[in-house]
């Protein structure tokens, strides 16, 4: 599912557009929809970055699908492009080469688009320069930091801290149990018990909560630990999770 991560819509076709959003939605998506080419742009360089993967329309405002994928990636565009397309050879070898990540040939198939954009974000997460999202931070693994992207705030985080995110993080919201999470995190070793990881856990969270007196954003229960997907700073060009946004 989704967990609330956000895909951007930037699609010529008002129906088709508001179709496949419904469909997202209903895998746990919120949808950010770009109105015009600036709109993509604007996301780079906004407070937030609204989006964690991006659908292109290869006849998008009428622009080139191969050339506004290059001019994202060169203006530095990290997020998975994937591009629909109508069965043009010659147009899916230009967006591959532009920086797309995938081509889909219409008509998209719900499961299957589902199923691609889950491809798609896991290796975007398991990328050097992945830049992820958690909660109200920006979390890039590759530098070991969390910003904050109301304040601009960095925190740092211990080679440890960082393994134990990023593995939170790829489980999607799923609670990971304390053996799994230790076994992952710190391999088969003498002396380290899962007594380990909660005293990890609890050190990261006195790092990363937002109110240090309420677990917002990582939460456990008797399953394991999970994080919060559902916790984000809104700003104000991007609307909560169902709702439709635009810029």
């Amino acid at each position: 599912m989704g967990d609330g991560r956000t895909i951007g819509l930037a699609m010529g076709d008002p129906a088709e557009r508001d179709h496949v959003a419904m469909q997202l939605e209903g895998h746990g998506y919120a949808i950010w929809v770009a109105a015009e080419p600036a709109a993509l742009h604007n996301a780079l360089t906004a407070p937030a970055t609204p989006i964690d993967a991006l659908l292109l329309d290869a006849g998008f405002a009428g622009q080139d699908a191969a050339a506004l994928c290059a001019e994202l990636r060169r203006a530095g565009a990290r997020w998975p492009v994937l591009v629909p397309h109508d069965g043009d050879a010659a147009m899916v070898v230009r967006c591959l080469d532009a920086g797309a990540n995938d081509c889909i040939a219409r008509p998209l198939r719900p499961l299957e688009l589902a199923a691609r954009l889950r491809a798609q974000l896991r290796l975007h997460a398991d990328s050097e320069g992945a830049v992820l999202a958690v909660g109200p931070y920006r979390f890039r693994p590759a530098q070991r930091t969390l910003e904050d992207i109301a304040s601009g705030r960095i925190i740092r985080l211990t080679a440890t801290e960082t393994a134990m995110l990023r593995f939170l993080h790829r489980a999607g919201g799923a609670a990971v149990p304390r053996p799994v999470l230790l076994n992952q995190v710190w391999g088969y070793r003498p002396g380290v018990t899962t007594h380990t990881v909660e005293t990890h856990i609890y050190r990261l969270r006195r790092k990363i909560e937002p109110d240090p007196y309420r677990r917002s954003l990582l939460l456990s229960d008797e399953a394991g630990y999970r994080l919060n997907f559902g916790l984000a700073v809104l700003p104000q060009d991007l609307a909560p999770a169902g709702l439709h946004a635009s810029a």
